[in-house]
């Protein structure tokens, strides 16, 4: 009885391993999928801009999980979302490798994104991980000269000659806009709104220097807001010199 016993204890042992041998192998095997999670948005940029644009609040983001590993087939993998762990069901299923979502609702600085895949039978093939900051917009400022031209350096500060006129451009970035005519500009120097802007209600301002006879420092902001969205807004102030 007791060699019996022994016996069916050993064998338990024996199918115990060869089950957990099999498991083990299946989730090294499957490990081995390699994945790229790539991320874009679809705000506003320059076109001389070269460089990614960023997603603010309430901007369009679109997540691309590209399969690397050869030999396996995209379409044939179940995909399950997740964004700060919350499960994105419509987003998710077979064949769904793009996740699409609006960041309007997020009240965190970060998106982080979690990808858990399977195959059609279930057996899982691994977990990915994307973080996704969330910016805001940005005004940045350039001045341009009748005689000197245009100068293409950002500008926080600024000298200007006595008796001229200067011409500043505010470039927007990362507003959820089509084009620089769906926002509105407030120019102000010294705190008191410039009401008359001869290239109007633009990302221009043409401002003429009279001739002075001291060297004077005045504040130069210009207010950005979104025409469709006025809770989406950015500033920019530089300093500017009047030299005699």
């Amino acid at each position: 009885m007791i060699i019996l016993n022994k016996k069916i204890y050993y064998f338990l042992i024996f199918i115990a391993l060869i089950i957990s041998s099999s498991f083990f192998t299946k989730s090294a095997q499957g490990q081995q999928i390699d994945v790229t999670l790539t991320w874009s948005t679809d705000t506003y940029i320059p076109t001389s801009y070269q460089g990614k644009a960023l997603p603010v609040k309430g901007s369009n983001i679109e997540v691309v999980a590209t399969i690397n590993s050869l030999g396996v087939n995209p379409e044939k993998l179940i995909y399950n979302w997740f964004i700060n762990d919350h499960f994105q069901k419509e987003g998710s299923g077979a064949n769904k490798q793009i996740l699409k979502f609006n960041t309007i609702s997020s009240t965190n600085e970060k998106n982080i994104i979690r990808l858990e895949i399977n195959d059609y039978n279930k057996s899982f093939l691994g977990v990915f991980y994307l973080s996704i900051e969330i910016s805001k917009p940005e005004i940045i400022l350039y001045a341009k000269e009748k005689l000197s031209g245009f100068n293409s350096k950002i500008i926080n500060e600024y000298e200007i000659k006595s008796n001229q006129e200067i011409q500043f451009i505010a470039k927007p970035y990362f507003f959820n806009i089509d084009n620089v005519n769906d926002l509105n500009y407030k120019w102000e120097l010294d705190e008191e709104k410039i009401i008359e802007n001869k290239e109007g209600n633009t990302n221009k301002l043409l401002l003429k220097i009279d001739k002075i006879s001291q060297l004077v420092k005045k504040e130069l902001k210009i207010i950005v807001e979104n025409k469709k969205n006025y809770l989406q807004r950015a500033q920019r102030i530089i300093d500017i010199i009047l030299i005699p």
